[in-house]
């Protein structure tokens, strides 16, 4: 399977930091339109095909907005 992924340079920094053992949280801002559910969607993903079987769960405070930017 061949996966198309292009992350933007914070995207790349949010990958890195997930995976640094010395990282305890992870904050990721920016205005509207900044693909940070993007980039949250896309690293649950690889997470998922790393570890078979991880259960995640993607949350907002109101499911309409939820639906607007992830799916």
């Amino acid at each position: 399977m061949t996966i198309d992924f292009n992350p933007t340079q914070k995207q790349w920094l949010m990958f890195e930091a997930f995976d640094n053992t010395n990282t305890t949280e992870l904050l990721f801002g920016g205005s509207v339109g900044s693909a940070k559910s993007y980039g949250l969607c896309s690293l649950i993903a690889v997470k998922c095909l790393q570890y078979p079987g991880v259960r995640v769960l993607l949350g907002r405070k109101v499911l309409k907005d939820l639906k607007k930017t992830v799916l």
